[in-house]
């Protein structure tokens, strides 16, 4: 039997959710709709002592992450097309969190949760929305009122030029980034690709494993393509990233699609 979803009422329900969010200037911890609060609370607390800092004018970006974007750090409000393994957007959210932003996680149950905690998420600071219904768009609007970072997988949403228009305009004003997980914006301020290229610790039929290796190509608006090797280890409950030793760097592209 197809679910039905009364739209006014979730538009409803979430604008309560969002009057619960303390305005973006403070800094004090919000109960939104962390997933799995039980198993949460179970977790270690994270390490946020070096959690990045924001800037007015850029979210806080974990260090392996800004030489993505050199320039000026990832701007508020903007939109953001992450193909490819999750991994840079669980890193966002953690660094976000952190720093005492808020993020909304939209129809993505799958997101690595645990993963953010461990690199230093404040999971207090994630509200997860398991399903927007039929107009996502409404959706995301909402959010953007009291959310810094929306992290959404479009799946089979098609945008005509005017609807996307008008919720990056809403996302701008709003200093709202919305990251999609996939293909989903015609015309996106920046594209991220991360593809794992390596695994450590594993071996035939035996091992735990200790540490990812991902190359991320940045490429969009005032951007020259980046092309960054990261290393993400786990020790100890918790994740440490780097980035990748000279000789194992990835060559300079200007797309990674293309190869070119």
């Amino acid at each position: 039997m197809t679910e039905v979803v009364d739209h006014d009422a979730t538009i409803a329900d979430l604008r309560r959710r969002i009057a619960a969010v303390n305005p973006r200037g403070t800094r004090e911890a919000v109960q939104l709709t962390p997933a799995h609060p039980q198993r949460s609370a179970r977790l270690p607390p994270p390490d946020a002592t070096a959690a990045p800092a924001p800037t007015r004018s850029g979210l806080a970006l974990p260090e392996h992450l800004r030489p993505a974007f050199p320039r000026a750090g990832l701007p508020r409000g903007s939109t953001v097309e992450l193909t490819g393994a999750r991994g840079p957007a669980v890193s966002i959210v953690a660094a976000v969190t952190a720093a005492g932003g808020h993020v909304a996680v939209v129809d993505t149950p799958t997101f690595g949760l645990l993963a953010a905690h461990e690199q230093g998420a404040d999971l207090s600071h994630v509200a997860v929305i398991g399903n927007a219904g039929n107009d996502p768009i409404a959706v995301l609007s909402v959010l953007a009122d009291g959310m810094d970072v929306i992290v959404w997988t479009p799946g089979a949403t098609v945008f005509t030029p005017s609807i996307e228009r008008g919720l990056a305009a809403r996302l701008r004003t709003k200093e709202t980034t919305l990251i999609t997980l996939g293909a989903g914006l015609r015309r996106p301020d920046y594209r991220l690709d991360a593809q794992i290229i390596d695994y450590h610790g594993i071996t035939e039929g035996s091992g735990l494993l200790s540490a990812v290796d991902t190359v991320l190509t940045s490429s969009g608006r005032n951007l020259h393509p980046t092309r960054t090797g990261i290393r993400l280890e786990r020790v100890h409950r918790t994740v440490h990233a780097s980035l990748l030793p000279d000789e194992l760097r990835p060559r300079p592209a200007t797309d990674i699609r293309t190869g070119t």
